[in-house]
């Protein structure tokens, strides 16, 4: 790639490899952070919960990523199937007491995971958009 997509190309790739910083613009991913590791924590001792606990943090975690996915303008599904990962998420939310917890914790990790590459996502548009691109020769 060559001339301006090149560079933006270039500039995302080395955004993604430096460590996320917090944003000024989105004082929430702290907050994100934070709850990717409630996430995780969770899935890693899903059976220590109880049913409304389980039911509350993936309900949260289906509202974060929509929020987020709002930010980046995100509008396709992201699988070959044209499922939503979002909506089998949710499913098991609403089936949370007669979902086994390994079911559960899959869907926490993978509620995790999604929230932790669009943190990725947003802290790189950020960066773009604060540090700007050089202009065209």
């Amino acid at each position: 790639m060559t001339g301006r997509k090149g560079r933006i190309a270039t500039r995302l790739f080395w955004i993604l490899l430096t460590p996320p910083s917090p944003s000024a613009n989105h004082p929430q991913m702290s907050s994100t952070t934070d709850f990717i590791t409630e996430l995780h924590r969770a899935a890693n001792e899903v059976a220590k919960l109880t049913a409304f606990e389980k039911r509350r943090l993936i309900e949260q975690a289906v509202t974060t990523v929509k929020q987020m996915r709002v930010q980046i303008a995100f509008s396709s599904p992201p699988r070959r199937d044209g499922q939503d990962v979002l909506v089998d998420i949710a499913t098991v939310g609403a089936e949370i007491a007669s979902a086994p917890n390994q079911i559960v914790s899959y869907a926490l990790l993978e509620a995790a995971d999604l929230s932790r590459t669009l943190k990725i996502v947003l802290d790189a548009k950020d960066e773009v958009i604060r540090d700007g691109l050089p202009p065209e020769k």
